[in-house]
């Protein structure tokens, strides 16, 4: 999804999965800022990807990245 101002939020099955099943990345203008949550089950990464959609530009800029 990419909300405004540059900035899109992805969750995703990574390709090579060592941690979890599922994980939510920001990019901010372009750039690859990382993994903001991991989660282990559909539902989970289904609720946590709702929850950065939400937040405004503000919030998701204050954001700690686990990578």
């Amino acid at each position: 999804i990419i909300k405004e101002e540059g900035i899109e939020i992805s969750t995703v099955m990574p390709r090579f999965a060592l941690f979890w099943e599922y994980e939510t990345e920001i990019s901010i203008d372009g750039r690859n800022c990382g993994i903001v949550e991991g989660y282990d089950s559909k539902e989970e990464a289904l609720k946590g990807h709702s929850k950065y959609v939400k937040m405004t530009k503000e919030e998701i800029l204050k954001l700690s990245y686990l990578d």
